[in-house]
């Protein structure tokens, strides 16, 4: 038998159990429905999720940052063994790119040959008075990120490679080997 109550506190305990009820996570995901009941998160901050590993030779971190550009990212030292990862989402709200694109038909032209035309969709400030679309759900986030990362042993800047493919950013840091200074003695 215990000397002390299982929680000291049980109507705190009630009531964080509340967050667990589905009408309290309904509201995170779909803020643009219940604006008010929403609580203000920033979930919406991109941080790339980052591996690291280690050889023998060398440190290996792969950061994923998918649809960023090579040159919307930036890798870079502070000091002699801190690398800073640096990047800038940017995503076209207006719609999607296929939306912004002409469409294109292809049948059948005169003498069984294919015949292409072209669709133009209507511009919305033309022809029709559509304004921005309204988001049941807003999960892609923009804005600039910054992850730093310390080395625990002396790595060589001069030396780092870096390889942007697929949406993977794998920067190769080589270790510095340990060299031994022998001393006199007086």
């Amino acid at each position: 038998m215990s000397l002390l109550p299982r929680t000291l506190f049980p109507s705190i305990e009630r009531a964080f159990s509340l967050l667990d009820e589905p009408l309290f996570t309904a509201t995170r995901r779909f803020p643009s429905v219940f604006p008010t009941l929403a609580p203000p998160t920033i979930s919406n901050r991109f941080s790339p999720s980052v591996d690291i590993s280690e050889t023998d030779k060398d440190y290996i971190v792969e950061a994923e940052v998918p649809g960023m550009k090579r040159e919307d990212l930036s890798v870079e030292f502070l000091d002699d063994n801190t690398l800073v990862l640096k990047g800038k989402i940017e995503r076209n709200r207006g719609g999607s790119a296929a939306e912004q694109e002409p469409l294109r038909k292809v049948g059948a032209g005169q003498e069984g040959g294919a015949a292409e035309s072209t669709e133009v969709q209507a511009k919305a400030d033309e022809t029709t008075d559509v304004g921005q679309p309204h988001y049941w759900s807003s999960e892609r986030v923009i804005g600039n990120f910054s992850r730093s990362f310390q080395f625990p042993g002396r790595i060589d800047p001069a030396k780092v490679k870096a390889a942007y493919k697929d949406g993977i950013l794998s920067i190769l840091v080589p270790k510095i080997e340990p060299r031994g200074t022998k001393i006199s003695i007086e």
